[in-house]
């Protein structure tokens, strides 16, 4: 079992107690671990396609630090990695050296079905009841198998696509997607994944970003030692 020690990340006048998700494989974690919450849960999410990367740049589950993370979640199911070539025997090796170690698969819409085309889900009764069956199959399995959910930051997309409060005491954490909040779509240049509101933020922007995003889902009565903030570490090709 996980612990609820979290670390805390102050924002502004408020100090909101939040766990860490690393994206990709973060070299900060170790800086999470040097403090005295080394409980806390660390989630390291690990994409397969990062083996075709040229050069130095390629990564592969042996080169996963699974000493700095709690939960090591693969992103994409790959059948010629994963199956043909052994990745999920591999990945589940990482357990022989760090027993303690929780490893998670994500499912995306083309297993989870019924999404729109940003990733929220158009019928939300229907996925809370999909997570209330999920969570009563694990329970009948026993093997404390845990259910965590990446979920968006944009007022409109948890009131369109989210029971919060019945999903978050189902779940055993909340991914919050707090990064690729700008990109080209937005016709201006700015900070991906901005901590604070800026000066120039209007309309949606002005709260689309990770403070009121996790303030969000708080109000939204998300218990916040569930919630995960989504550190970005990415790489875009300069055009």
């Amino acid at each position: 079992e996980t612990s609820n020690a979290v670390h805390k990340i102050s924002f502004a006048d408020e100090s909101l107690p939040i766990p860490l998700l690393l994206l990709g494989v973060l070299l900060a974690a170790a800086a999470a671990k040097s403090t005295d919450e080394r409980n806390a849960r660390i989630v390291c999410c690990f994409s397969n396609w990062a083996v075709f990367r040229p050069g130095v740049g390629s990564c592969g589950i042996g080169d996963i630090p699974a000493n700095l993370c709690s939960h090591i979640q693969v992103l994409i199911i790959d059948p010629e990695l994963d199956v043909k070539q052994n990745g999920f025997r591999n990945f589940t090796q990482l357990r022989k050296k760090h027993p303690q170690l929780k490893l998670q698969i994500a499912a995306g819409p083309k297993v989870v079905k019924n999404t729109d085309r940003d990733g929220a889900y158009a019928d939300k009764d229907r996925f809370l009841y999909f997570v209330q069956e999920l969570r009563t199959a694990f329970e009948r399995k026993g093997a404390g198998w845990e259910i965590t959910m990446a979920v968006p930051v944009a007022k409109f997309r948890l009131q369109e696509g989210y029971h919060v409060p019945e999903l978050c005491e189902l779940l055993d954490s909340v991914h919050a997607v707090t990064y690729d909040l700008r990109g080209n779509w937005a016709g201006f240049a700015d900070v991906h994944s901005p901590l604070y509101a800026c000066k120039h933020d209007q309309c949606a922007y002005e709260k689309l970003h990770v403070r009121d995003g996790l303030l969000l889902w708080k109000e939204m009565i998300c218990p916040a030692n569930k919630l995960v903030v989504g550190v970005p570490d990415l790489y875009f090709k300069p055009l």
